[in-house]
């Protein structure tokens, strides 16, 4: 049950990036998207949420394809 409780907040803190590019009328591609992530990485102070949303963001980078990069 943690897994999945991990793999909830993963989707959550992803989908939040993925609202506030939307709001921002920021395009949505991969890049776009870790680069949220890693401004709301350096924004957030709870633990959990740090570890769901540097995980979001290797998710996508490897999805993509990206390599080398390091948060």
């Amino acid at each position: 049950m943690i897994k999945d409780v991990k793999e909830s907040l993963v989707e959550l803190v992803m989908g939040d990036a993925i609202l506030e590019l939307l709001e921002a009328d920021a395009p949505i591609s991969h890049g776009a998207l870790i680069a949220q992530l890693a401004r709301n990485l350096e924004q957030e102070q709870r633990e959990s949420r740090r570890e769901a949303i540097l995980a979001a963001a290797k998710s996508a980078a490897q999805m993509h394809g990206y390599s080398g990069i390091n948060f």
